[in-house]
Parts: C-alpha cells; sequence; structure tokens
C-alpha cells in the first residue's frame, strides 16, 4: 500500500489541469456558490449580475424548492428558487456583496462549496470566464 503522502502527490498531478495561460488550476480553485430567491426575478436579477460582471462562469436556476425552515421564532414552509453559481473561489467575496446587494431577504442563504474535482474542460472553460478579480 503506498504511503499517503505519495497517495496525495498522485492525487495532486491527477485533479489539476492547465488553464489557457499554462499555469496549473487546482481543482480546489472552482466552487460553487448555492443561494436561494424568494421569486424568479429576484433570481435571475442576481444570475445576469454575477455573469455579466465577471464573477460566475454560469449560474443554474432551479424554480419550485420547497424550503421548511425556522427563522424569528417559528417555522415555515416557502417555494424559492435556487441558485447554484460555477465560478472560482477568489470570487467569493464580490458574489457574496451582489447577492446582499440585490437579494430581497434579511438574511440570504451564501455558501460555498469548493470542488474536489471536475473534467479538465470545464475547468478550463470555468476559469476564463470569471476573469474579473475580486
Amino acid at each position: 500500500m503506498r504511503a499517503t503522502s505519495e497517495i496525495d502527490e498522485i492525487r495532486g498531478i491527477i485533479v489539476t489541469c492547465l488553464n489557457g495561460k499554462g499555469a496549473v488550476l487546482s481543482m480546489t480553485d472552482a466552487c460553487a456558490i448555492l443561494t436561494t430567491c424568494g421569486s424568479e426575478e429576484t433570481a435571475l436579477t442576481i444570475a445576469a449580475a454575477l455573469v455579466d460582471q465577471g464573477y460566475a462562469a454560469c449560474v443554474s436556476i432551479l424554480p419550485g424548492v420547497k424550503s421548511y425552515y425556522y427563522y424569528q421564532g417559528g417555522t415555515h414552509l416557502d417555494e424559492e428558487v435556487m441558485l447554484i453559481i460555477k465560478t472560482t473561489q477568489n470570487q467569493f467575496q464580490a458574489i457574496s456583496q451582489t447577492i446582499a446587494e440585490l437579494h430581497t431577504y434579511e438574511v440570504p442563504e451564501i455558501l460555498m462549496f469548493p470542488a474536489e474535482a471536475g473534467s479538465a474542460q470545464f475547468l478550463q472553460w470555468l476559469q476564463k470566464s470569471t476573469p474579473q478579480q475580486s
């Protein structure tokens, strides 16, 4: 059995790819950020702002999400629209700020999930599609 450090090194080689400039892009640079909105109009406004400003490569909009949650002393069940924002981790602050500015919720959900792996082509596209530096 290989030593853990060897496996980590091999994994590191396997889970990296070259971006268009010849530099190594680690899989840990890619991430998905989730937020939910109370309306499709708000979701579209946020999605357009993030992609148009170069903070996100793509935003998937999933209407019809039901959320059961605790807030202000009680439980609630509401239909929401979920956004899955595909981007790089260095965009998190700019994305969080944009969501906070455009969102109608007092406490919007903003959660980032780093990607452990992804196809080389997708990651190259992701890097090229998020040129805006935070």
